[in-house]
């Protein structure tokens, strides 16, 4: 360490090796005796405070044979934790989160998003996003695409698989002319969506 007001904790396969977090008694914190064999994966977890002053870099030492060296980089792993129900514990674990497609995050485009003609047909694509705006891939996901004029709904356009995996073509007609509203929306899973008319 640098200075006085550094602070270092530091575990080695959830053992408390190194502690020297309320107060500092030397520069060169030691850690406590331990041997560890070679080409093994070891969890390790440093905790590293400045009480005052510029952070410094902290490097982590090996001592073989006599000799001090600094652990390269290249020895150091990210931690994955890997767990699937049904199969036999690995010694990796990672925290996976679902991330369904995102109407808010999908991406719309071509000319028909903007302006299209009356009467005739009218096409733009949906490029489908998750909920971390990563492009989806599959043709699992579905779109309702409804167009409405002054509130007024005025048509639901057929949506159909794109030509690349995740995209999706958005086919419409309009029957009068003016200021027109498209919105996407993608129905939950296990919903109902329909389309009523009615003579009142």
């Amino acid at each position: 360490l640098g200075q006085t007001d550094e602070r270092v904790r530091l575990w080695v396969s959830n053992v408390l090796v190194i502690d020297q977090w309320s107060s500092l008694a030397t520069l060169t914190p030691a850690a406590a005796p331990a041997s560890y064999t070679v080409n093994v994966p070891y969890s390790v977890e440093l905790e590293y405070k400045v009480r005052g002053g510029a952070l410094r870099t902290v490097q982590l030492q090996q001592t073989t044979g006599g000799a001090t060296t600094v652990v390269p980089s290249s020895s150091l792993f990210r931690s994955y934790h890997l767990a699937w129900p049904g199969v036999a514990q690995s010694s990796h674990t990672a925290n996976a989160s679902w991330a369904g497609v995102s109407a808010a995050n999908s991406l719309l485009s071509g000319v028909a998003v903007s302006l299209a003609t009356s009467s005739l047909s009218a096409t733009f694509t949906i490029t489908a996003r998750d909920t971390y705006s990563n492009a989806r891939g599959g043709r699992e996901d579905f779109f309702r695409v409804s167009i409405t004029q002054a509130g007024v709904p005025s048509v639901i356009a057929g949506v159909s698989n794109g030509a690349e995996q995740g995209t999706y073509v958005a086919s419409y007609r309009l029957t009068s002319s003016g200021a027109h509203t498209i919105a996407v929306a993608t129905p939950f899973s296990g919903g109902l969506t329909a389309t009523y008319f009615s003579t009142s």
